[in-house]
């Protein structure tokens, strides 16, 4: 039996349920959301901090319990989307059914795990860790493990080596010069490496109670479809940890490599003194590493396959994905697109950039929805984009992200850092070019959130301070009275 509706959304993650609740709150025609996976993720305990930082939890929701908030909404799950016929308006899917929109369709498909070099030699000791299926996997495999090795640099690698516990040894392999790269600079990883980030004695503990959950899957022998990606805070969700319980790991970090091949034992050049391993990681700077278990967690590739020659893409040396406009519109009439899998292809305010968060996809899953409701006007566009902010939380720390906080796409030579830390409480950075503030870093709970956004919002020149801008005795809110 094929499906109809006047609107269809492709994906159960944040981007996709972001554009169904949206979409749900602007009309009262049908929505039909395919999800590749019997739960979605859903953003609770909305927290607007400034006008445009938000934090949020991520809750998992059965079909029928998002069906019973929605009305008009029907679920169908446990299948993906073959192809897609914009012309038709249709959509062919794995279970051989066919999906017929009236008005538009938002796909929110998101991306896939990169894969890590020589993984196909050793699957069962390599894990990616990409969805919570994935991490409910880690967890058992973790129940016999005594070395693990930790390949990746942004923000699932950096929480897991700081969450796993009950192991011997964690090499943590980074193909930088330091840690926690996608996010931060030298200066800032060296806070929280004197911090104690990878000592026992640095470990904060959390503010909440970590409870294991239990994670629904499908009837049946096994699960083809990839879940929605892992979301803000997910470690605290779940006790990841190995034999030894509580115990801290012994945590080493390899600089500036990656992995070059992967030996299984019995490999006729696995090096016999790692014999005591099951597997050993090949290096590119010549080192080898024994462990029992890999986690992977290297990057992700936009779902952007089964639109080749349909939508246009965006070109390998710019980026990957799906171009939308500033309305999330494709190339084809009728097809929106939103989340990990687009490339934001419209002139971009000077403070905003794209990365692949889940801030951005919530943002860009309600921006598209308004399109889809209002298709024959411009949809207000979302202050979200006005700029860059984003909220996380590293090594116990809270970590806000404003603006251009690397001089993302400015000329170095134009800008400068300010900087304050406090060891072990907080660190400050400020990106200053001819006088106005164009970026933020703030770690720890430095309440400087709001100010540092009005800082580059309004773009006041704030040179006649110099360096007193970062003093503790100055109140530069009174630049604002």
């Amino acid at each position: 039996m094929d499906l109809q509706a006047s609107y269809i959304v492709v994906g159960g993650g944040i981007a996709g349920i972001s554009c169904v609740e949206t979409l749900n709150t602007l009309t009262q025609e049908s929505i039909l959301l395919i999800s590749g996976s019997d739960v979605v993720r859903v953003t609770t305990n909305i927290n607007q901090l400034t006008q445009a930082l938000v934090q949020f939890d991520v809750e998992e929701k059965t079909a029928s319990e998002l069906e019973k908030s929605c009305p008009g909404l029907k679920v169908v799950t446990g299948v993906t989307l073959v192809s897609l016929d914009p012309e038709l308006k249709q959509l062919k899917l794995s279970d051989g059914r066919v999906a017929c929109y009236e008005r538009s369709v938002c796909l929110c498909l998101g991306a896939s795990p990169k894969k890590l070099c020589g993984s196909e030699n050793a699957a069962d000791l390599v894990l990616t860790l990409r969805d919570m299926e994935s991490v409910a996997s880690l967890m058992e495999k973790l129940k016999s493990a005594k070395k693990v090795a930790v390949v990746g640099n942004g923000g699932i690698a950096t929480e897991l080596v700081y969450t796993l516990k009950g192991v011997q040894d964690i090499v943590w392999i980074v193909r930088d010069k330091h840690i926690s790269a996608a996010f931060v600079d030298p200066g800032a990883a060296q806070f929280f490496m004197s911090s104690g980030a990878l000592t026992e004695a640095g470990q904060k503990k959390p503010e909440t109670i970590i409870k294991r959950l239990t994670y629904k899957s499908f009837k049946g022998e096994k699960k083809e479809c990839q879940g929605a990606a892992l979301g803000p805070d997910w470690h605290s969700k779940f006790n990841i940890q190995g034999p030894a319980g509580d115990q801290m790991p012994n945590i080493k970090v390899e600089y500036e490599t990656e992995v070059k091949k992967i030996l299984r034992r019995g490999d006729s050049d696995f090096p016999k003194k790692h014999n005591e391993w099951p597997m050993v990681l090949e290096l590119v700077n010549g080192n080898f590493i024994g462990c029992d278990l890999v986690v992977n967690a290297i990057g992700v590739v936009p779902n952007c396959k089964p639109f080749e020659g349909i939508l246009e893409l965006a070109d390998a040396q710019l980026g990957t994905g799906i171009k939308i406009d500033k309305g999330m519109r494709t190339s084809a009439p009728g097809v929106f697109a939103a989340g990990d899998i687009v490339f934001a292809d419209w002139p971009k305010e000077k403070h905003w950039f794209q990365m692949r968060l889940w801030t951005q996809a919530r943002q860009m899953g309600s921006q598209a929805a308004r399109s889809m409701a209002t298709p024959s006007s411009a949809a207000m566009f979302d202050f979200s984009f006005e700029l860059f902010a984003h909220v996380t939380t590293f090594f116990g720390f809270k970590v806000v992200l404003l603006g251009l906080y690397n001089g993302q796409g400015m000329d170095p030579s134009t800008w400068e850092a300010l900087v304050r830390v406090t060891p072990g409480k907080e660190f400050i950075k400020l990106i200053i070019s001819n006088g106005k503030v164009h970026g933020a870093v703030l770690i720890g709970n430095t309440e400087l959130e709001e100010t540092c956004e009005n800082l580059i919002l309004n773009q006041l020149d704030v040179s006649a301070l110099g360096d007193d801008l970062l003093n503790p005795d100055v109140d530069i809110e009174d630049y604002f009275d």
